[in-house]
Protein backbone atom coordinates (compact mmCIF):
# COMPACT_ATOMS: atom_id res chain seq x y z
CA UNK A 1 0.00 0.00 0.00
CA UNK A 2 1.51 3.99 -0.68
CA UNK A 3 2.32 5.51 2.04
CA UNK A 4 -0.29 8.43 1.11
CA UNK A 5 -2.78 5.76 1.43
CA UNK A 6 -1.89 4.44 4.66
CA UNK A 7 -1.68 8.05 6.08
CA UNK A 8 -4.99 8.74 4.94
CA UNK A 9 -6.23 6.13 6.00
CA UNK A 10 -4.38 6.61 9.77
CA UNK A 11 -6.17 9.95 9.63
CA UNK A 12 -9.05 9.10 8.48
CA UNK A 13 -9.93 6.70 11.53
CA UNK A 14 -8.09 9.16 13.77
CA UNK A 15 -10.98 11.96 12.67
CA UNK A 16 -13.75 9.24 13.29
CA UNK A 17 -12.50 8.30 16.84
CA UNK A 18 -11.64 12.00 17.96
CA UNK A 19 -14.94 12.98 16.61
CA UNK A 20 -16.48 10.08 18.66
CA UNK A 21 -15.12 10.77 21.31
CA UNK A 22 -15.58 14.47 21.27
CA UNK A 23 -19.46 13.67 20.56
CA UNK A 24 -19.38 10.98 23.53
CA UNK A 25 -17.80 13.50 26.01
CA UNK A 26 -19.95 16.53 24.99
CA UNK A 27 -23.03 14.24 25.91
CA UNK A 28 -21.62 12.96 29.22
CA UNK A 29 -20.36 17.00 30.22
CA UNK A 30 -23.97 17.82 29.13
CA UNK A 31 -25.76 15.18 31.31
CA UNK A 32 -23.64 15.66 34.29
CA UNK A 33 -24.23 19.33 33.83
CA UNK A 34 -27.84 18.69 33.80
CA UNK A 35 -28.31 16.65 36.87
CA UNK A 36 -25.68 19.36 38.54
CA UNK A 37 -28.35 21.72 37.96
CA UNK A 38 -30.83 19.51 38.88
CA UNK A 39 -29.61 18.75 42.13
CA UNK A 40 -28.77 22.17 42.68
CA UNK A 41 -32.44 23.30 41.87
CA UNK A 42 -34.06 20.72 44.30
CA UNK A 43 -32.00 21.14 47.13
CA UNK A 44 -32.58 24.88 46.97
CA UNK A 45 -36.36 23.80 46.70
CA UNK A 46 -36.25 21.72 49.74
CA UNK A 47 -34.07 24.14 51.95
CA UNK A 48 -37.47 27.03 50.79
CA UNK A 49 -39.92 24.26 51.75
CA UNK A 50 -38.15 23.54 55.21
CA UNK A 51 -38.20 27.02 56.07
CA UNK A 52 -41.72 27.73 54.60
CA UNK A 53 -42.45 25.08 57.31
CA UNK A 54 -40.88 26.72 60.20
CA UNK A 55 -42.30 29.95 59.48
CA UNK A 56 -46.10 27.93 59.45
CA UNK A 57 -45.59 26.41 62.82
CA UNK A 58 -44.35 29.71 63.86
CA UNK A 59 -47.08 32.57 62.85
CA UNK A 60 -49.98 31.14 64.45
CA UNK A 61 -48.50 32.20 67.70
CA UNK A 62 -47.90 35.65 67.50
CA UNK A 63 -49.40 36.55 64.29
CA UNK A 64 -46.42 38.79 63.19
CA UNK A 65 -46.58 40.69 60.05
CA UNK A 66 -43.07 39.85 59.56
CA UNK A 67 -43.45 36.51 59.73
CA UNK A 68 -46.07 36.53 57.73
CA UNK A 69 -44.03 38.38 54.98
CA UNK A 70 -41.16 35.95 54.80
CA UNK A 71 -43.98 33.36 54.78
CA UNK A 72 -44.99 35.02 51.37
CA UNK A 73 -41.18 35.67 50.14
CA UNK A 74 -39.97 31.94 51.07
CA UNK A 75 -43.26 30.55 49.34
CA UNK A 76 -42.55 32.72 45.75
CA UNK A 77 -38.92 31.54 45.85
CA UNK A 78 -40.41 27.78 46.06
CA UNK A 79 -42.65 28.24 43.10
CA UNK A 80 -39.97 30.08 41.16
CA UNK A 81 -37.30 26.52 41.94
CA UNK A 82 -40.04 24.69 40.59
CA UNK A 83 -41.28 25.81 37.55
CA UNK A 84 -39.82 24.88 34.55
CA UNK A 85 -41.39 22.27 31.92
CA UNK A 86 -41.09 19.16 34.18
CA UNK A 87 -44.41 17.11 34.01
CA UNK A 88 -43.54 15.09 37.46
CA UNK A 89 -42.98 18.52 38.92
CA UNK A 90 -46.60 19.52 38.54
CA UNK A 91 -48.35 17.95 41.59
CA UNK A 92 -45.65 19.69 43.94
CA UNK A 93 -46.36 23.35 41.68
CA UNK A 94 -49.88 22.71 42.54
CA UNK A 95 -49.40 21.92 46.04
CA UNK A 96 -47.31 25.40 46.52
CA UNK A 97 -49.57 27.06 44.90
CA UNK A 98 -52.92 26.38 47.12
CA UNK A 99 -50.25 27.07 50.15
CA UNK A 100 -51.04 30.92 49.63
CA UNK A 101 -55.16 30.34 50.28
CA UNK A 102 -54.66 28.46 53.36
CA UNK A 103 -52.10 31.00 54.89
CA UNK A 104 -54.53 33.79 53.77
CA UNK A 105 -57.72 32.11 55.84
CA UNK A 106 -55.18 31.79 58.67
CA UNK A 107 -53.89 35.45 58.40
CA UNK A 108 -58.00 36.38 58.55
CA UNK A 109 -58.47 34.90 61.70
CA UNK A 110 -58.46 37.24 64.94
CA UNK A 111 -55.23 37.27 67.51
CA UNK A 112 -57.81 35.90 70.24
CA UNK A 113 -60.61 33.62 69.66
CA UNK A 114 -64.27 34.85 70.12
CA UNK A 115 -65.61 31.38 71.33
CA UNK A 116 -64.23 27.44 71.16
CA UNK A 117 -65.66 27.59 67.41
CA UNK A 118 -63.37 30.37 66.12
CA UNK A 119 -60.61 28.25 68.66
CA UNK A 120 -61.33 24.73 66.55
CA UNK A 121 -61.34 26.57 62.92
CA UNK A 122 -58.33 28.47 63.82
CA UNK A 123 -56.17 24.88 65.10
CA UNK A 124 -57.70 23.03 62.08
CA UNK A 125 -56.38 25.68 59.63
CA UNK A 126 -53.19 25.43 61.03
CA UNK A 127 -53.10 21.72 60.94
CA UNK A 128 -54.15 21.44 57.44
CA UNK A 129 -51.58 24.32 56.73
CA UNK A 130 -48.54 22.59 58.17
CA UNK A 131 -49.63 19.15 56.84
CA UNK A 132 -49.96 20.33 53.35
CA UNK A 133 -46.26 21.85 53.64
CA UNK A 134 -45.29 18.92 55.47
CA UNK A 135 -46.33 16.78 52.32
CA UNK A 136 -44.44 19.59 50.04
CA UNK A 137 -41.42 18.93 51.35
CA UNK A 138 -41.08 15.15 51.78
CA UNK A 139 -42.12 15.25 47.89
CA UNK A 140 -39.10 18.30 47.44
CA UNK A 141 -36.93 15.74 49.80
CA UNK A 142 -37.66 12.95 47.47
CA UNK A 143 -36.75 15.00 44.29
CA UNK A 144 -33.79 15.90 45.96
CA UNK A 145 -32.78 12.46 46.49
CA UNK A 146 -33.42 11.37 42.77
CA UNK A 147 -31.53 14.09 41.59
CA UNK A 148 -28.12 13.24 43.86
CA UNK A 149 -28.74 9.62 42.59
CA UNK A 150 -29.28 11.32 39.02
CA UNK A 151 -26.31 13.43 39.33
CA UNK A 152 -24.30 10.75 41.14
CA UNK A 153 -24.74 8.43 37.95
CA UNK A 154 -24.42 11.00 35.31
CA UNK A 155 -20.64 11.00 37.14
CA UNK A 156 -20.10 7.82 36.81
CA UNK A 157 -20.91 7.53 32.98
CA UNK A 158 -18.36 11.15 32.54
CA UNK A 159 -15.70 8.85 34.17
CA UNK A 160 -16.39 5.59 32.20
CA UNK A 161 -16.49 7.45 28.90
CA UNK A 162 -13.69 10.05 29.53
CA UNK A 163 -11.42 6.17 30.70
CA UNK A 164 -12.48 4.61 27.34
CA UNK A 165 -11.89 8.17 25.12
CA UNK A 166 -8.37 7.66 27.00
CA UNK A 167 -8.12 4.59 26.13
CA UNK A 168 -9.07 5.07 22.42
CA UNK A 169 -6.77 8.04 22.19
CA UNK A 170 -4.22 5.76 22.94
CA UNK A 171 -4.53 2.97 20.96
CA UNK A 172 -4.79 5.75 17.24
CA UNK A 173 -1.47 7.17 18.82
CA UNK A 174 0.05 3.69 19.06
CA UNK A 175 -0.96 3.09 15.65
CA UNK A 176 -0.07 5.96 13.83
CA UNK A 177 2.99 6.06 15.30
CA UNK A 178 3.54 2.30 14.31
CA UNK A 179 2.91 3.28 10.63
CA UNK A 180 4.88 6.59 10.72
CA UNK A 181 8.40 4.43 12.41
CA UNK A 182 7.64 1.59 9.61
CA UNK A 183 7.06 3.67 6.46
CA UNK A 184 8.50 6.63 7.01
CA UNK A 185 11.36 7.70 9.54
CA UNK A 186 13.61 4.27 8.46
CA UNK A 187 13.39 5.67 4.59
CA UNK A 188 13.76 9.38 5.54
CA UNK A 189 16.69 8.66 7.78
CA UNK A 190 18.16 6.95 4.43
CA UNK A 191 17.56 9.64 2.32
CA UNK A 192 18.72 12.40 5.39
CA UNK A 193 22.05 10.78 5.47
CA UNK A 194 22.55 10.48 2.20
CA UNK A 195 21.54 14.45 1.98
CA UNK A 196 24.04 15.08 4.62
CA UNK A 197 26.80 13.38 2.25
CA UNK A 198 26.02 15.30 -0.51
CA UNK A 199 25.87 18.44 1.59
CA UNK A 200 29.74 17.35 2.33
CA UNK A 201 30.38 17.41 -1.51
CA UNK A 202 30.17 13.81 -2.40
CA UNK A 203 28.18 13.76 -5.21
CA UNK A 204 28.48 9.49 -5.20
CA UNK A 205 26.12 9.47 -2.40
CA UNK A 206 22.86 7.05 -2.96
CA UNK A 207 19.79 6.49 -0.97
CA UNK A 208 19.03 2.55 -2.60
CA UNK A 209 15.30 2.39 -1.74
CA UNK A 210 13.99 -0.39 -4.52
CA UNK A 211 10.23 0.13 -3.12
CA UNK A 212 7.35 1.26 -5.70
CA UNK A 213 5.72 3.94 -2.68
CA UNK A 214 6.04 7.30 -3.06
CA UNK A 215 9.56 7.21 -0.89
CA UNK A 216 11.23 4.44 -3.22
CA UNK A 217 9.72 6.90 -5.99
CA UNK A 218 12.21 9.49 -4.50
CA UNK A 219 15.19 7.98 -3.65
CA UNK A 220 15.32 6.87 -7.35
CA UNK A 221 15.26 10.35 -8.26
CA UNK A 222 17.64 11.56 -5.72
CA UNK A 223 20.20 9.26 -7.03
CA UNK A 224 19.68 10.50 -10.83
CA UNK A 225 19.98 14.11 -8.89
CA UNK A 226 23.43 13.40 -7.94
CA UNK A 227 24.59 11.67 -10.63
CA UNK A 228 23.46 14.46 -12.67
CA UNK A 229 25.25 17.04 -9.98
CA UNK A 230 28.54 15.13 -10.16
CA UNK A 231 28.33 15.38 -14.30
CA UNK A 232 27.79 19.25 -13.62
CA UNK A 233 30.36 19.69 -10.89
CA UNK A 234 32.88 20.02 -13.21
CA UNK A 235 31.10 21.99 -15.62
CA UNK A 236 30.33 24.24 -12.72
CA UNK A 237 34.13 24.48 -11.41
CA UNK A 238 35.41 24.94 -14.61
CA UNK A 239 32.82 27.95 -15.16
CA UNK A 240 33.74 29.78 -11.90
CA UNK A 241 37.36 29.34 -12.91
CA UNK A 242 36.66 31.53 -15.98
CA UNK A 243 34.68 33.71 -14.21
CA UNK A 244 37.31 34.07 -11.62
CA UNK A 245 39.61 34.96 -13.88
CA UNK A 246 37.29 37.53 -15.64
CA UNK A 247 36.93 39.40 -12.38
CA UNK A 248 40.65 39.31 -11.73
CA UNK A 249 41.05 40.98 -15.40
CA UNK A 250 38.61 43.05 -14.57
CA UNK A 251 39.46 44.18 -11.10
CA UNK A 252 43.58 44.75 -12.54
CA UNK A 253 42.17 47.18 -15.11
CA UNK A 254 39.56 49.22 -12.74
CA UNK A 255 43.03 49.25 -10.55
CA UNK A 256 44.70 51.38 -13.44
CA UNK A 257 42.32 53.66 -14.51
CA UNK A 258 42.43 56.98 -13.13
CA UNK A 259 39.04 57.14 -11.25
CA UNK A 260 37.57 55.65 -8.10
CA UNK A 261 35.05 53.15 -8.90
CA UNK A 262 32.62 51.08 -6.49
CA UNK A 263 29.13 49.15 -6.91
CA UNK A 264 26.13 49.93 -4.52
CA UNK A 265 23.24 47.21 -4.40
CA UNK A 266 19.59 48.59 -3.86
CA UNK A 267 20.24 49.48 0.47
CA UNK A 268 23.62 51.39 -0.66
CA UNK A 269 25.79 48.38 0.60
CA UNK A 270 29.22 48.82 -0.79
CA UNK A 271 29.72 45.47 -3.01
CA UNK A 272 32.99 46.62 -4.56
CA UNK A 273 35.50 48.96 -4.70
CA UNK A 274 38.90 49.50 -6.93
CA UNK A 275 41.73 49.90 -5.28
CA UNK A 276 42.55 54.20 -5.71
CA UNK A 277 38.74 53.82 -3.81
CA UNK A 278 40.11 51.86 -1.06
CA UNK A 279 43.32 53.37 -0.58
CA UNK A 280 41.57 56.73 -0.63
CA UNK A 281 38.66 56.40 1.98
CA UNK A 282 40.87 54.35 3.46
CA UNK A 283 38.21 51.68 3.57
CA UNK A 284 39.29 47.73 4.59
CA UNK A 285 39.22 45.30 1.37
CA UNK A 286 38.15 42.62 2.96
CA UNK A 287 35.03 43.82 4.66
CA UNK A 288 33.70 45.80 2.02
CA UNK A 289 30.23 44.16 2.46
CA UNK A 290 30.43 45.83 6.11
CA UNK A 291 30.00 49.52 4.59
CA UNK A 292 27.08 51.73 3.43
CA UNK A 293 27.53 54.89 1.17
CA UNK A 294 27.26 57.06 3.90
CA UNK A 295 30.29 54.93 5.84
CA UNK A 296 32.49 55.05 3.00
CA UNK A 297 32.00 57.88 1.84
CA UNK A 298 31.82 59.91 4.97
CA UNK A 299 29.06 62.28 6.01
CA UNK A 300 30.37 65.33 4.36
CA UNK A 301 30.59 63.85 0.68
CA UNK A 302 27.51 61.75 0.92
CA UNK A 303 25.49 64.68 1.61
CA UNK A 304 26.83 66.25 -1.91
CA UNK A 305 25.45 62.74 -3.78
CA UNK A 306 21.98 62.04 -1.15
CA UNK A 307 20.19 64.62 -3.54
CA UNK A 308 20.52 62.67 -6.50
CA UNK A 309 20.14 59.33 -5.55
CA UNK A 310 16.11 59.50 -5.61
CA UNK A 311 16.30 60.02 -9.36
CA UNK A 312 18.23 56.75 -9.80
CA UNK A 313 14.85 54.86 -8.97
CA UNK A 314 13.58 56.27 -12.27
CA UNK A 315 16.38 54.71 -14.51
CA UNK A 316 18.30 58.14 -15.16
CA UNK A 317 22.03 58.41 -15.05
CA UNK A 318 23.49 61.49 -12.76
CA UNK A 319 26.42 63.63 -12.94
CA UNK A 320 27.64 65.28 -9.83
CA UNK A 321 29.94 67.60 -9.85
CA UNK A 322 31.24 69.66 -6.67
CA UNK A 323 34.69 70.31 -4.14
CA UNK A 324 35.33 68.99 -1.06
CA UNK A 325 38.35 68.49 0.99
CA UNK A 326 39.70 64.91 1.57
CA UNK A 327 42.70 64.23 4.10
CA UNK A 328 43.15 68.13 4.03
CA UNK A 329 43.48 68.55 0.49
CA UNK A 330 40.88 70.43 -1.86
CA UNK A 331 39.22 68.15 -4.48
CA UNK A 332 37.05 69.00 -7.33
CA UNK A 333 35.47 65.82 -8.70
CA UNK A 334 32.93 64.65 -11.04
CA UNK A 335 30.85 61.31 -10.02
CA UNK A 336 28.81 59.82 -12.87
CA UNK A 337 26.11 57.44 -11.21
CA UNK A 338 24.89 54.48 -13.44
CA UNK A 339 21.70 52.55 -12.23
CA UNK A 340 21.56 49.25 -12.24
CA UNK A 341 17.87 48.06 -13.19
CA UNK A 342 17.05 44.57 -13.24
CA UNK A 343 14.50 43.17 -16.04
CA UNK A 344 10.99 44.15 -13.90
CA UNK A 345 11.95 47.42 -13.87
CA UNK A 346 13.17 47.25 -10.14
CA UNK A 347 16.86 49.15 -9.22
CA UNK A 348 19.24 46.50 -8.29
CA UNK A 349 21.66 49.00 -7.48
CA UNK A 350 24.00 51.57 -9.13
CA UNK A 351 27.62 51.97 -10.08
CA UNK A 352 29.75 54.88 -8.99
CA UNK A 353 33.10 56.27 -11.02
CA UNK A 354 34.47 58.86 -9.75
CA UNK A 355 37.13 61.16 -11.47
CA UNK A 356 39.74 64.00 -9.70
CA UNK A 357 39.19 66.91 -12.07
CA UNK A 358 41.16 69.13 -9.59
CA UNK A 359 43.77 70.22 -12.17
CA UNK A 360 41.42 70.86 -14.95
CA UNK A 361 39.19 73.13 -12.68
CA UNK A 362 41.97 74.82 -11.48
CA UNK A 363 43.22 75.25 -15.38
CA UNK A 364 39.28 76.60 -16.22
CA UNK A 365 39.45 79.13 -12.57
CA UNK A 366 43.12 80.51 -14.03
CA UNK A 367 41.76 81.16 -17.58
CA UNK A 368 39.10 82.44 -16.23
CA UNK A 369 41.02 84.56 -14.53
CA UNK A 370 42.91 85.56 -17.45
CA UNK A 371 39.84 86.42 -18.75
CA UNK A 372 38.97 88.94 -16.81
CA UNK A 373 42.41 90.48 -15.87
CA UNK A 374 44.81 92.49 -17.85
CA UNK A 375 48.10 90.61 -18.46
CA UNK A 376 50.29 93.83 -18.76
CA UNK A 377 49.40 95.85 -15.39
CA UNK A 378 47.50 92.94 -13.92
CA UNK A 379 44.61 95.00 -12.98
CA UNK A 380 40.88 93.90 -13.41
CA UNK A 381 40.27 94.21 -17.39
CA UNK A 382 36.72 95.78 -18.83
CA UNK A 383 34.91 92.49 -18.44
CA UNK A 384 35.52 92.10 -14.77
CA UNK A 385 35.28 95.92 -13.81
CA UNK A 386 31.66 96.05 -14.93
CA UNK A 387 30.96 93.01 -13.02
CA UNK A 388 32.25 94.86 -9.91
CA UNK A 389 30.48 98.33 -10.98
CA UNK A 390 27.28 96.33 -11.15
CA UNK A 391 28.03 94.84 -7.22
CA UNK A 392 28.85 98.06 -6.00
CA UNK A 393 26.15 99.77 -7.42
CA UNK A 394 23.90 97.43 -5.63
CA UNK A 395 25.63 97.80 -2.47
CA UNK A 396 25.00 101.38 -2.94
CA UNK A 397 21.12 100.61 -3.18
CA UNK A 398 21.11 98.74 -0.12
CA UNK A 399 23.71 100.53 2.43
CA UNK A 400 22.14 104.31 0.89
CA UNK A 401 25.82 105.50 0.89
CA UNK A 402 27.24 107.15 -2.43
CA UNK A 403 29.69 105.48 -4.99
CA UNK A 404 32.07 107.71 -7.15
CA UNK A 405 33.28 106.25 -10.16
CA UNK A 406 36.51 108.06 -12.01
CA UNK A 407 37.48 107.87 -15.18
CA UNK A 408 41.38 108.32 -15.95
CA UNK A 409 43.93 108.17 -18.98
CA UNK A 410 47.66 109.48 -19.32
CA UNK A 411 47.74 112.92 -20.79
CA UNK A 412 49.66 112.84 -24.57
CA UNK A 413 50.33 108.98 -23.85
CA UNK A 414 50.34 109.21 -27.99
CA UNK A 415 53.72 110.84 -27.76
CA UNK A 416 55.19 108.98 -24.96
CA UNK A 417 54.51 105.85 -27.11
CA UNK A 418 55.69 106.56 -30.12
CA UNK A 419 59.26 108.42 -28.55
CA UNK A 420 59.62 105.81 -26.74
CA UNK A 421 58.37 102.21 -28.96
CA UNK A 422 55.38 100.23 -27.47
CA UNK A 423 58.42 98.62 -24.53
CA UNK A 424 58.58 102.37 -23.13
CA UNK A 425 55.19 102.41 -23.17
CA UNK A 426 54.04 99.42 -21.30
CA UNK A 427 56.75 100.42 -18.63
CA UNK A 428 54.95 103.80 -18.27
CA UNK A 429 51.24 102.04 -18.32
CA UNK A 430 52.81 99.77 -15.44
CA UNK A 431 53.89 102.47 -13.03
CA UNK A 432 51.15 104.62 -13.86
CA UNK A 433 48.65 101.50 -12.47
CA UNK A 434 51.24 100.73 -9.47
CA UNK A 435 50.77 104.35 -8.31
CA UNK A 436 46.82 104.52 -8.80
CA UNK A 437 46.71 101.31 -6.91
CA UNK A 438 48.95 102.98 -4.11
CA UNK A 439 46.56 106.40 -4.11
CA UNK A 440 43.41 104.04 -3.12
CA UNK A 441 42.36 101.41 -0.69
CA UNK A 442 42.15 98.03 -1.30
CA UNK A 443 38.44 98.07 -0.86
CA UNK A 444 38.49 100.22 -4.32
CA UNK A 445 38.32 98.95 -7.74
CA UNK A 446 40.93 100.28 -10.19
CA UNK A 447 40.64 98.96 -13.79
CA UNK A 448 42.19 98.96 -16.90
CA UNK A 449 39.97 99.37 -19.63
CA UNK A 450 42.20 100.06 -22.80
CA UNK A 451 45.15 101.46 -24.12
CA UNK A 452 45.80 103.87 -21.73
CA UNK A 453 42.31 104.12 -20.32
CA UNK A 454 41.71 103.64 -16.51
CA UNK A 455 38.89 103.79 -14.15
CA UNK A 456 38.30 103.72 -10.27
CA UNK A 457 35.14 102.85 -8.34
CA UNK A 458 35.18 104.20 -5.11
CA UNK A 459 32.48 102.87 -2.40
CA UNK A 460 31.34 103.87 0.78
CA UNK A 461 31.79 107.42 0.53
CA UNK A 462 30.07 109.23 3.16
CA UNK A 463 30.25 112.38 0.94
CA UNK A 464 30.58 113.22 -2.80
CA UNK A 465 33.41 115.25 -2.20
CA UNK A 466 35.92 112.84 -0.65
CA UNK A 467 36.10 111.67 -4.50
CA UNK A 468 37.73 114.82 -4.90
CA UNK A 469 40.14 114.54 -2.76
CA UNK A 470 40.99 111.00 -4.08
CA UNK A 471 41.52 112.02 -7.04
CA UNK A 472 44.07 115.00 -5.98
CA UNK A 473 45.84 112.18 -4.43
CA UNK A 474 46.30 110.28 -7.55
CA UNK A 475 47.12 113.70 -9.57
CA UNK A 476 49.89 114.88 -6.68
CA UNK A 477 51.24 110.96 -7.23
CA UNK A 478 52.30 111.09 -10.57
CA UNK A 479 54.21 114.19 -10.12
CA UNK A 480 56.99 112.31 -9.04
CA UNK A 481 58.95 111.81 -12.68
CA UNK A 482 58.87 108.36 -14.18
CA UNK A 483 62.41 106.89 -15.00
CA UNK A 484 61.99 104.70 -18.31
CA UNK A 485 64.62 103.43 -20.74
CA UNK A 486 67.83 105.80 -19.07
CA UNK A 487 64.95 109.01 -19.05
CA UNK A 488 63.29 110.94 -16.88
CA UNK A 489 59.29 111.66 -18.22
CA UNK A 490 57.41 113.77 -16.25
CA UNK A 491 53.53 111.45 -16.61
CA UNK A 492 50.17 113.43 -15.64
CA UNK A 493 46.83 111.99 -15.68
CA UNK A 494 43.83 114.06 -16.35
CA UNK A 495 40.25 112.47 -14.64
CA UNK A 496 36.54 112.78 -15.01
CA UNK A 497 34.34 112.13 -11.84
CA UNK A 498 31.01 111.41 -11.65
CA UNK A 499 29.77 110.54 -7.81
CA UNK A 500 25.85 108.78 -7.49
CA UNK A 501 23.75 108.74 -4.86
CA UNK A 502 21.34 105.65 -4.04
CA UNK A 503 19.17 106.37 -7.43
CA UNK A 504 21.49 105.90 -9.63
CA UNK A 505 21.25 104.72 -12.96
CA UNK A 506 22.59 101.57 -15.18
CA UNK A 507 26.79 101.26 -15.04
CA UNK A 508 27.00 102.12 -18.80
CA UNK A 509 25.56 105.69 -17.83
CA UNK A 510 27.33 106.30 -14.87
CA UNK A 511 30.64 105.45 -17.71
CA UNK A 512 29.59 107.81 -20.00
CA UNK A 513 28.93 110.60 -17.61
CA UNK A 514 32.88 110.14 -16.14
CA UNK A 515 33.84 110.14 -19.14
CA UNK A 516 31.91 113.12 -19.97
CA UNK A 517 33.70 114.85 -17.19
CA UNK A 518 37.59 113.20 -18.46
CA UNK A 519 37.26 114.93 -21.55
CA UNK A 520 35.94 118.75 -19.89
CA UNK A 521 39.07 117.94 -17.64
CA UNK A 522 41.18 117.81 -21.00
CA UNK A 523 39.76 121.00 -22.34
CA UNK A 524 40.50 122.53 -19.23
CA UNK A 525 44.31 121.84 -19.73
CA UNK A 526 44.91 118.58 -18.19
CA UNK A 527 46.63 117.45 -15.28
CA UNK A 528 43.50 117.88 -13.55
CA UNK A 529 39.81 116.51 -12.46
CA UNK A 530 36.55 117.55 -13.60
CA UNK A 531 32.92 116.24 -11.68
CA UNK A 532 29.81 115.25 -13.17
CA UNK A 533 27.10 115.27 -10.06
CA UNK A 534 23.89 113.37 -10.96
Amino acid sequence: MRVQTQLRVTAGLALVVVLAVAIASWLAVSADHRAEAEQDRARNAARHAAALLLLTQEYPRYFEPRVAQQWRERQVALLQELSGRRHDLESMRQSAARLPLLFDRLSELPDEPENAFTARRSDFIVDQLINETQSLADSIYRWSRDAAAEGQAATERFRWIGGVSLLAVLGLLVGQTFVIVRRLLGPLDRIERAARRVERGDFDAKVGLDSEDELGRVSRQFDAMTATLHDRRAQLLAEMARREAIERRLTDITNTIPALVGYFDAAERLEFANGPAIKLFGLDGGRLGDYTMRTALGDPLYALHAPHLPRLVEGQKIVVEDRIEIKGHLMHFQAHLVPDIAEDGALKGFYAMTFDVTALKLAEERMSQLARVDTLTELPNRRQFEERLAEAMARSRRTRRPIALMYLDIDHFKGINDSLGHQGGDLVLQEFARRLRASVRTTDTVARLAGDEFVIVLEGLNVGQEAEGVAQKIIDAMTPPVRVQGRMLDVTTSIGIVVSGADEPDGATLTARADDALYRAKRAGRNRFAVSTI
